[in-house]
């Protein structure tokens, strides 16, 4: 396994954000706090690395941070939106529609399925992104040494355009043929959402108590 010191979140390869001495791995996905959780854990050891071959992580546990997907289209495509590419302007509700109807603009929006797609996942433990997710320190207070060092701070990544959010939600709850467009879009997402057993990262627990927790998939 090849350690990867400069690695941009995004890329098509295999990484995750991985310690050798733990029974856990984080599979990143953007706009799924990937940055935080990776600015966190670094501090104490864990690196990004790429895997060469499918079942190369089999015997350890991977952990997923999963997000609403519709609350994490709008942060997405706030993301990945380039008004050079609009010049009619995201306000004109015509062209809006297209937003919902194309739904992919570039990694920030899409498919969370597409991530997870390209591992081999026979089990996994799921948490639900929420404002205080980062209390995934408390999963490992007793798998991780100098856990307790790791900074509990949420980094919401870079905004490039203030008030985009604001007009994309404006316009998706204020027409409903545009929500059932993105609703197609996403469709693989929210199906999946639905069936997810997520832990509460807010409880302590120990050792192999996740077992007893994680959500039990064939490989996805």
């Amino acid at each position: 396994m090849k350690k990867t010191s400069h690695y941009k979140l995004g890329s098509s390869d295999d990484i995750i954000i991985y310690h050798p001495n733990s029974k856990f791995y984080f599979i990143p996905i953007p706009k799924n706090g990937s940055t935080t959780i990776y600015q966190n854990f670094s501090q104490i050891g864990w690196s990004y690395y790429k895997l060469y071959y499918h079942d190369q992580m089999k015997d350890r546990i991977p952990i997923i941070v999963y997000r609403d997907p519709i609350e994490r289209w709008f942060s997405g495509f706030t993301q990945d939106y380039k008004p050079e590419s609009f010049p009619e302007g995201i306000e004109d509700t015509k062209v809006a529609a297209n937003f919902f109807k194309q739904g992919f603009f570039g990694l920030h929006s899409q498919l969370q399925q597409w991530y997870l797609k390209k591992y081999k996942i026979y089990n996994a433990v799921f948490i639900k992104f929420t404002k205080s997710f980062i209390d995934i320190p408390k999963i490992f207070k007793h798998n991780i040494k100098d856990a307790d060092k790791i900074i509990s701070e949420i980094n919401h990544g870079s905004v490039k355009y203030q008030g985009i959010e604001d007009i994309i939600k404006n316009h998706y709850y204020s027409d409903p043929t545009n929500q059932e467009n993105l609703h197609r879009y996403l469709k693989d997402d929210l199906e999946f959402y639905k069936t997810i057993n997520f832990i509460d990262p807010n409880r302590i627990l120990q050792n192999y108590q996740l077992w007893d927790s994680y959500k039990r998939t064939e490989s996805i």
